[in-house]
């Protein structure tokens, strides 16, 4: 290992042209040191230290002032006078001490009078020497000491600038000295200089998740048995986020606030873990959203967004989503035997049911066993709400359960009756053009034949009911159960059964074709929602958007890759649309 010294050279101070010799007692309580020149106690109590190792001080770096370089008569005790630098004398002084003489010297000039962007400009000249140093000593570790005795104005703002990059460097930061002329003592003010590095250690597990830097400010000191705890919680949650372990996440996070509060409410305290403390508030300001006591699914995702820890968050969307849509009900099925059968399925990928339900599952039309689970008041509300404006988004969402039909319906009751009485449509070209239009009129017309006075064919029967308001009124005819099967003779449509079956080849027609699946099943009753058919129906596709970029990115797929901004914009799309419903939910349970 190399060692080095980084100071700021001081001037020295004459008495009548001659030096002023004084006495340091050193930090370790052993013999004086003395020196002529306020550098000089530490750079002698660094050599014995070092001496007392085995070790030796392998090279000094300095800032020289414009005044230290410039020759100086001197006087020395019993000697003549000599006139040079000051700089050179204290080269001089150190070759003289035992283990100096190979002492190697590295200095940068300093001119107090220049501006503070020269001042950069030569903290970077004195970073370089060194970095020039530790190259040439490929293959061993460099340890700094620094003396922050001399200089002037901000002289220790520069040597701690040094420092910083040098530590970035791979150096280490083996102690930081100062010699104190008034107390006549080197004083060890290593802890003021670790005392930063608690503090970016605090903004580094903040912003990046890293723990590492706090750690070492830790290593070796006295800590609680709550310190420990926390740090080791820190440690844990720090490597599941970095990793992705979906299933530590959580559970940790919990444990993270837990582990917090433990500490806070300690008693005696070390300096350090006081110093820690008054940190943790940046700690808690940064992971607000975890340290609830319950964060859910949406809270991690939004603050590994906010964090820049998209590959992280792209990964818990799509691991965790399903199961939150799931017991959520923006999507769910309550059979218990599809249930089953989905985790069966899902048992070769570690899948969960619902993953699988999410993610997979394709039902097979007419099999829907789904049933209406509130009171049919709400349903006529809906129809009513319709017949005063026909706004079809506003008055289906009356109706939730069925919200979907019934906004497809009179969606299409609004394109049918738009198109005038100028031109007729068969029976056929109206089931393909309004297929739940034409199962509605078709159900109304069939309990109109059940009278048998009533004898006009389903064609007769679409001419005499052409105004718009008193065909929805007749809607109420329609039961719960038959508006809840709209959609499944769609499916068994022969005409329908022409549509090309060409497997899905690009991004977006796979996110449409799985988007299709899913209309067709809520319809059916496959899934079941609690929510707006829209809004359930964004969460799904807000879902598969990340899912297919997170496959695109896993396996390098070829094609057009969205940019991080996008990535965030659509992550953070998703988590806004599980607000909505979450909002929804929050308006329905306060209403009720």
């Amino acid at each position: 290992m190399k060692h080095i010294l980084l100071l700021f050279l001081s001037e020295l101070h004459l008495r009548n042209g001659n030096v002023i010799s004084s006495f340091y007692n050193p930090p370790d309580g052993g013999q004086p040191i003395e020196g002529v020149q306020t550098n000089e106690p530490v750079v002698k109590y660094v050599m014995n230290s070092l001496a007392s190792k085995g070790e030796h001080l392998d090279g000094i770096f300095y800032f020289a002032t414009r005044k230290v370089r410039e020759p100086l008569s001197i006087g020395l005790p019993g000697r003549q006078p000599c006139t040079l630098p000051q700089d050179q004398f204290f080269q001089d002084i150190v070759h003289d001490y035992p283990g100096g003489e190979d002492v190697h010297f590295y200095g940068v000039a300093y001119d107090e009078e220049k501006s503070t962007e020269e001042s950069i400009r030569q903290v970077i000249a004195m970073a370089d020497k060194i970095s020039h140093f530790m190259d040439g000593n490929t293959g061993e570790e460099t340890a700094i000491y620094a003396d922050m005795t001399g200089g002037f104005r901000y002289a220790a703002m520069m040597m701690l600038s040094v420092m910083q990059l040098l530590k970035y460097r791979g150096a280490s930061i083996e102690g930081v000295l100062y010699s104190n002329f008034q107390k006549k003592a080197i004083e060890d003010v290593s802890e003021v200089h670790r005392m930063f590095s608690l503090l970016s250690g605090a903004d580094e597990f903040a912003n990046f998740g890293s723990v590492r830097e706090i750690e070492s400010y830790f290593k070796g000191k006295e800590t609680s048995p709550e310190l420990q705890s926390l740090l080791k919680v820190m440690r844990q949650f720090a490597d599941a986020i970095r990793i992705c372990r979906t299933s530590d996440i959580m559970p940790l996070a919990g444990r993270l606030s837990t582990s917090m509060d433990a500490f806070q409410k300690t008693g005696h305290k070390t300096l350090q873990e006081d110093l820690f403390m008054q940190i943790l508030y940046l700690i808690r300001k940064e992971y607000g959203p975890l340290l609830s006591p319950k964060p859910t699914a949406p809270d991690i995702i939004s603050w590994c967004v906010d964090k820049d820890f998209l590959q992280q968050a792209m990964t818990l969307c799509t691991e965790w989503l399903p199961e939150y849509i799931v017991d959520e009900r923006i999507c769910y099925t309550n059979n218990k035997a599809r249930q089953e059968k989905l985790a069966d399925m899902g048992k070769e990928m570690k899948r969960d049911w619902k993953k699988s339900f999410i993610i997979t599952y394709v039902a097979e039309p007419g099999e829907s066993d789904f049933k209406p689970t509130v009171s049919g008041d709400s349903y006529i509300s809906a129809i009513k709400d319709f017949a005063k404006n026909f706004n079809a988004k506003k008055a289906s969402r009356y109706y939730s359960p069925a919200s979907g039909k019934l906004e497809r319906l009179f969606n299409e009751i609004n394109q049918y009756f738009a198109r005038g009485k100028g031109r007729n449509m068969n029976t056929e070209e109206m089931q393909d053009s309004y297929p739940f239009l034409y199962q509605a009129a078709h159900i109304i017309w069939e309990n109109r034949i059940k009278n048998i006075r009533y004898y006009d064919n389903f064609q007769t029967f679409l001419k005499k009911n052409s105004d718009k308001s008193k065909f929805v009124k007749q809607l109420q005819s329609i039961s719960l159960e038959r508006i809840y099967k709209l959609g499944i003779a769609e499916a068994h449509n022969p005409r329908k059964k022409k549509i090309e079956q060409t497997q899905p080849k690009t991004i977006e027609e796979k996110i449409q074709s799985r988007m299709n699946q899913y209309r067709m099943m809520l319809d059916e009753g496959f899934m079941e929602t609690d929510y707006p058919m829209d809004m359930t129906l964004e969460v799904l596709e807000n879902y598969q958007r990340i899912q297919k970029e997170r496959n695109q990115i896993n396996h390098a797929s070829e094609g057009k890759s969205r940019s991080n901004e996008e990535i965030k914009a659509l992550i953070r799309k998703c988590i806004d649309s599980l607000k909505e419903c979450l909002a929804y939910k929050k308006e329905r349970n306060l209403l009720a």
